[in-house]
């Protein structure tokens, strides 16, 4: 198969999604917001690619226009904006456990670090 017949069965898919299409867009655009607030968290970006590809593949078109059809699914059926909403539960669930695990880090590595200033 050539780069273009999968460029044009892929548009073709697009254009004939099935009628289940926006229903699973929607619950795999709603499926991001339990990946954001469910331990182990996971940033907006990581969540929304991960519902991407999953939509894609079941509906056998790209990952952009699986994304489209998220983001449109979504504010038809929550009035609001997809990013917007990932984004906020992003802030609220995966930033402080996020920066915790950062401060756990330096912390663990500090007394390390001045061990071996002591012995300079």
């Amino acid at each position: 198969m050539s780069m273009n017949q999968m460029r044009e069965g892929l548009i073709n898919a697009e254009q004939t999604l099935p009628d289940i299409a926006r229903t699973r867009a929607l619950d795999c655009a709603e499926a991001i917001g339990e990946l954001i607030q469910k331990a182990p968290t996971q940033p907006f970006y990581k969540a929304y690619d991960r519902a991407g590809v999953t939509l894609s593949k079941e509906l056998g078109i790209t990952q952009n226009a699986a994304k489209d059809l998220m983001k449109e699914t979504f504010a038809q059926y929550h009035g609001k904006d997809l990013y917007d909403y990932g984004k906020a539960l992003e802030k609220q669930h995966h930033i402080p456990v996020r920066d915790a695990e950062t401060a756990a880090r330096k912390a663990k590595k500090q007394p390390l670090q001045t061990k071996t200033q002591s012995y300079a």
